[in-house]
């Protein structure tokens, strides 16, 4: 099997890296479900292809589609043939949805479903064409490592999001004119629009610059400046599931850009004002972060910010 997927006569590999796909234009390779959609592009999912094919070359190994449990195939005959153990392995049940009002309103999306879209249906690829739209700022609301992964995924596509949007619109532009193109955008579109172009021409003027002075694109500096994403928890990140789980993986969050708010509630609607407004949990205090994670009681760079998705 190639990079690609494609079948090919055998010989021996004397390099895995040989299989390997780049992450930006990957197809699932691998066994799908969570190890695809739950783990973050951070990871290399090229190792899943490797973990597949380990078992796909085993001699004892064999894979039958069209097999119903129940129906072409029970317990009874399973036990009959020979086999003494029968493994389900059908996936997770429906999803979990938070029973709270507005759950399903635009712009609020849960977590999951969130890492979900973003990664089956590929809409980090630059040749996606996956309509899976954010704007900045986001906040995520929560404390664990899904809430973690969804600040840290929102804040790495959005660029790349932007960054597709403007280059269909020139294209659409040079077809058929700025005026067509326009005429099909509604009022709030319109706004969308110009925001996206806005900020993808900032991040694609950021990359020739930083490609002239030789030096890293300073990309965090503009999603910063936009609002960035703000993880919003009720207490302190000492006592959150994903400090506690696993430190490490919120101290990266934090080095990539993410902001942290601590002890705030949802405390109601502002008036005609968008955006949530929170106020602080009157919560036991335990103690501060690390130094090293370079928050405050309060914040982590910046006050959480009023957020519209």
């Amino acid at each position: 099997m190639t990079g690609k997927g494609a079948r090919v006569p055998f010989r021996p590999i004397r390099d895995v890296t040989e299989l390997w796909e780049p992450l930006a234009a990957r197809t699932m390779a691998g066994f799908g479900g969570v190890a695809e959609y739950g783990i973050t592009v951070r990871w290399d999912k090229n190792f899943l292809k490797v973990i597949r094919l380990l078992l796909e070359r085993r001699a004892q190994f064999a894979l039958f589609g069209g097999v119903r449990m129940g129906g072409t195939l029970t317990p009874q005959s399973a036990f009959a043939m020979g086999f003494d153990h029968i493994a389900l392995c059908s996936g997770a049940g429906k999803p979990t949805i938070v029973p709270m009002e507005n759950g399903l309103a635009r712009g609020v999306r849960q977590a999951s479903d969130f890492l979900m879209a973003l990664q089956l249906t590929g809409a980090a690829r630059i040749d996606s064409v996956a309509n899976l739209q954010i704007r900045l700022p986001v906040a995520v609301i929560g404390g664990g490592l899904t809430a973690i992964d969804a600040s840290t995924e929102a804040l790495a596509y959005y660029p790349v999001q932007v960054e597709k949007f403007l280059a269909r619109y020139e294209i659409l532009v040079a077809e058929k004119g700025e005026a067509a193109v326009r005429a099909t955008f509604g009022e709030e579109e319109a706004l969308i629009a110009n925001e996206f172009l806005n900020h993808a021409r900032a991040l694609r003027a950021e990359h020739a610059a930083a490609a002239a002075e030789d030096r890293v694109p300073r990309v965090w500096e503009l999603l910063d400046q936009w609002g960035g994403a703000t993880l919003v928890y009720r207490r302190s990140l000492l006592e959150s599931p994903a400090y506690r789980n696993n430190p490490e993986e919120v101290v990266k969050a934090l080095e990539e850009g993410i902001r942290l708010a601590e002890k705030l509630t949802h405390a109601g609607p502002r008036g005609r004002r968008p955006g949530p407004r929170w106020q602080v949990f009157p919560g036991r205090r335990r103690g501060r972060p690390p130094r090293h994670t370079g928050t405050s009681e309060q914040t982590s760079r910046g006050a959480c910010p009023d957020c519209r998705s």
